[in-house]
């Protein structure tokens, strides 16, 4: 009885580190958006060419050419095995970027 106890305890302990450590990345996540807007602010600062497109599949830069954003979130999750609203987050992000080169 009292292993059962004492391995319920652990469980609890390990589980409430294992969420404390999602909790935390989760919050380094929805920041990443804004520390790459600064960098790519400092870059187009100091002249330095940035080619938004850059590691982006093509079939994912293709749909984007072509303004279809569904189709790009589509290929992006094929691509990388993302889930939707990361695919999304990351299109949106591509978008951004191809906008502030031109």
């Amino acid at each position: 009885m009292i292993e059962v106890a004492i391995l319920s305890g652990l469980a609890g302990i390990v589980i409430g580190h294992i969420l404390t450590r999602l909790r935390d990345l989760r919050r380094n996540m929805d920041r990443l958006p804004r520390i790459e807007s600064k960098l790519d602010a400092l870059i187009a600062h100091a002249g330095a060419h940035f080619d938004p497109l850059d590691g982006v599949d093509p079939s994912v830069a293709e749909a984007l050419a072509r303004r279809k954003k569904i189709l790009a979130i589509q290929h992006y999750r094929e691509a990388t095995g993302a889930g939707l609203k990361e695919a999304k987050e990351a299109v949106e992000d591509i978008q951004r970027r191809m906008l502030r080169e031109h």
